[in-house]
């Protein structure tokens, strides 16, 4: 049986009966028209077992050099990345490190945690990191813990995985890393009398000290390496001081070239007066072999080298031949060869002064 095409339409038509609607389908179910013919719709899946800790505001997917995809995201909490396998890393920057001493606090019976660390500086859930395990009577504390609670300026709480067997304070010397504090989770409009320490900040000032705007991620790769930069004021501000930034930056410019140009203008002056100076003195010089060109009727002949030596060997020698009474300029030039070679000298010499001024003029520009 021969096979029969059908000329089907990549379109959906549900306004028709069946036999107005051809060659269009009048019902489909996950399927799309894309270029001129009807396909499934892609699916979904859940990139990650776990979910991200916080509000996200950036992300970036990227490769390493292994072709291994993975995936940045930033939250107002965290820094988190995912692995092509949908594995879930913390990856919060470490702001500062310490060692504690005896810091751990525990009560029988309970998985809370209190570590001692004085003037920390830390709020609720910023993330601590024991990098050496540590031991509170039965409970180890091992890896990234988030701050349950502050209980003072020298304190602050933790929950533990186990319950502890009894009330103590232990954990000798324990090593510490710092976490990035979390950010705001929006927006603040502002907060008004009374924000922050009691008597802080100028009277009836605005309160600086507080940060108001949320937490923002931006994200590069350098290779396979990323680039992570969070920022606390909101784009506009952003935008603004760059664009103060680069007013100024800009201003400072005009001022550098236009004294940049005004020394340039300055060294040119210069360089033309020395230039005509020279020139003058070339000139002058000219005038002065001229006249005892004219005076002499002419250049001498230099000696040529190894002259002198074949005719003594002949057993005669110029001195000889002028006391034999040569003719009077003999070994002179033509004065028409003799004014030739002056102006030859005297392009040499204006070539001269030219190199030297060019030379003077890039070597007194100013440098970058």
């Amino acid at each position: 049986m021969p096979y029969v095409s059908l000329p089907f339409v990549a379109a959906v038509t549900r306004d028709e009966s069946p036999l107005a609607a051809k060659p269009a389908f009048i019902g489909a179910d996950k399927m799309r028209a894309v270029a001129g013919k009807m396909e499934t719709l892609y699916g979904q899946e859940i990139a990650a077992s776990s979910a991200l800790v916080g509000v996200c505001r950036g992300g970036l997917a990227w490769a390493d050099l292994a072709r291994t995809a993975w995936a940045a995201f930033g939250t107002h909490l965290r820094l988190q990345v995912i692995d092509q396998d949908g594995i879930l890393y913390d990856a919060t920057p470490v702001i500062a490190r310490g060692e504690l001493s005896s810091p751990f606090a525990v009560s029988s019976g309970s998985t809370t945690v209190t570590v001692v660390d004085d003037a920390h500086g830390l709020v609720v859930d910023q993330l601590v990191t024991f990098p050496t395990a540590a031991s509170a009577v039965n409970v180890v504390l091992s890896g990234s813990y988030v701050i349950s609670s502050v209980v003072s300026s020298s304190a602050f709480t933790i929950t533990a995985s186990t319950a502890a067997q009894s009330t103590a304070s232990v954990g000798g010397m324990v090593d510490i890393e710092y976490g990035l504090a979390p950010g705001n989770i929006s927006n603040l409009g502002g907060l008004g009398c009374g924000t922050g320490g009691y008597g802080a900040g100028g009277y009836g000032g605005p309160s600086e000290a507080q940060d108001l705007d949320a937490r923002s991620w931006s994200f590069a790769n350098w290779g396979q390496n990323l680039i992570a930069r969070y920022e606390r004021k909101n784009w506009e501000l952003a935008a603004a001081r760059q664009a103060r930034d680069a007013a100024a930056l800009l201003a400072k410019s005009e001022i550098e070239i236009r004294a940049r140009e005004q020394d340039i203008a300055s060294l040119k002056d210069k360089i033309k007066k020395d230039h005509l100076n020279a020139e003058g003195k070339i000139v002058a010089a000219h005038r002065d072999n001229a006249r005892l060109l004219a005076a002499l009727g002419g250049l001498r002949e230099r000696e040529r080298p190894g002259r002198r030596g074949a005719d003594e060997v002949s057993g005669n020698s110029i001195a000889s031949a002028d006391a034999a009474g040569s003719a009077p300029g003999a070994g002179r030039l033509s004065a028409e060869i003799s004014r030739a070679l002056l102006d030859l000298a005297a392009l040499a010499d204006r070539t001269a002064a030219y190199a030297a001024a060019c030379h003077a003029w890039a070597t007194s520009l100013p440098q970058p």
